[in-house]
């Protein structure tokens, strides 16, 4: 985070905004209009990010059973996918197309400041967890991303390609 005019940092804001316990800062924010105005922005946003810890959010779709595959250290196992194509049929295995369809999230996630969290594809469906950035507008940013992460699986595997649901489960 960058500094103010005045020479505070943004960080020290956020920290009054979310902890409130700096009474030296809360002062000087009170009569200084760089960090007054900020420190406004910032509890607006704020006052967001309170409204959205408090909505329930449902596990995403095999969330549990991926982790405690993970921590037994079980790999997903799934059908293989069958591309027809000029010269043949391609079969790939269902752990590639998953590598591919995380590495491609990955890739398409950056450019919506998303970090991807996990990938899984359950019933044929890509299941993609995702954190977004503080002060992103994380939710048009997920679905941005599930348009986009699907239409490039599509030109890729064609009809074949898994139906993408992106989850977000957490603001950095």
């Amino acid at each position: 985070m960058s500094a103010l005019p005045c020479g505070r940092a943004e960080a020290d804001l956020v920290r009054l905004v979310t902890e409130g316990d700096d009474a030296e800062l809360a002062g000087h924010a009170a009569g200084c209009p760089f960090c007054a105005a900020e420190a406004d922005v910032l509890r607006e946003r704020w006052r967001a990010v309170r409204r959205t810890a408090v909505t329930p959010v449902p596990t995403p779709p095999g969330l549990v059973d991926r982790v405690l595959g993970a921590v037994r250290g079980a790999r997903p196992v799934g059908e293989p996918v069958v591309l027809e194509q000029e010269g043949g049929r391609l079969t790939v295995s269902a752990g590639a197309v998953l590598a591919v369809s995380r590495r491609l999230a990955v890739d398409l996630a950056a450019g919506f400041d998303l970090r991807v969290r996990g990938a899984a594809v359950e019933d044929g469906r890509l299941q993609v967890l995702v954190a977004a950035r503080y002060g992103t507008a994380a939710v048009e940013a997920a679905d941005a991303l599930r348009v986009r992460l699907a239409a490039e699986l599509a030109a890729r595997l064609g009809a074949v390609a898994p139906a993408v649901d992106v989850h977000l489960v957490d603001i950095e």
